[in-house]
């Protein structure tokens, strides 16, 4: 599998408007965004006209398009009972995540009717700590994390990009990065371990999975200045108490 095929852009219609966000798969007809990306928060609707369009490596072309089946959120985020910043309901909040099941490619013609992991691949996902270390004891749990998706202030919305950053566990179940990318991130993965593992390595060390999905790209600061980013994380919360958010969700669409 190219790894970056398993991102893409994530289009939807609110309010008769297009908008782009950025999503990855994590099963064969299933992708992870953010909530925000699919739902308006605490109104008990979805948004319409939900397509998967997978990037082509190192192109502003992509590799397929497929339209969306159905939309799995959590209810605390459709009813608006989600535990939020006071400052920015809907956005910087525990449960920020939804999941899209697809159909079949239908874009190109010659990969129409096969499944899009089946083409492009898809990561692994975990939640609570993986990967993430307290540094000793001197510090806030954090990770060497992998921010993937398009962003609007980049080539136009259409080509995927990375950031490397440490990552830093947050109040309301959040966790922070530096980031440099704008609008159209939002729903990007956030992944550990992102790569190829090397093949001649016989330790692999704790939580050392490859290419796996712990959070997605939530918010942002609107000032440019700013230069940091938030997601929701993978984990146990008010609204999750026993079995994580993500691991919730995939269980109802399973």
């Amino acid at each position: 599998m190219n790894r970056y095929s398993a991102i893409g852009r994530l289009l939807f219609t609110a309010d008769g408007r297009q908008f782009v966000c950025s999503a990855s798969m994590i099963a064969p007809n299933l992708v992870i965004t953010a909530a925000h990306c699919v739902a308006e928060f605490g109104q008990s609707t979805c948004y319409s006209e939900v397509s998967f369009t997978a990037s082509q490596y190192g192109t502003n072309g992509y590799l397929y398009v497929a339209n969306w089946a159905a939309i799995y959120l959590p209810t605390s985020y459709y009813d608006g009972s989600d535990v939020c910043d006071p400052g920015a309901p809907g956005i910087v909040c525990e449960n920020d995540i939804a999941l899209v099941v697809l159909e079949n490619i239908s874009l190109p013609s010659n990969l129409a009717g096969q499944r899009p992991g089946d083409v492009g691949g898809y990561f692994n996902f975990a939640s609570g700590d993986y990967g993430y270390t307290d540094l000793n004891g001197n510090g806030p749990l954090s990770a060497q994390i992998t921010q993937t998706g398009v962003s609007c202030n980049l080539e136009n919305c259409e080509k995927i990009f990375a950031t490397y950053s440490i990552g830093s566990q947050t109040g309301i179940n959040g966790v922070q990065i530096g980031s440099g990318s704008s609008g159209g991130s939002s729903g990007g993965p956030w992944l550990v371990n992102f790569g190829v593992p090397p093949s001649d390595s016989s330790a692999s060390g704790n939580d050392a999975q490859a290419n796996t999905v712990m959070a997605t790209t939530s918010w942002g600061y609107e000032d440019p200045i700013y230069k940091v980013q938030g997601a929701s994380r993978f984990d146990t919360n008010q609204a999750f108490p026993t079995v994580s958010n993500v691991q919730s969700l995939v269980d109802a669409y399973c």
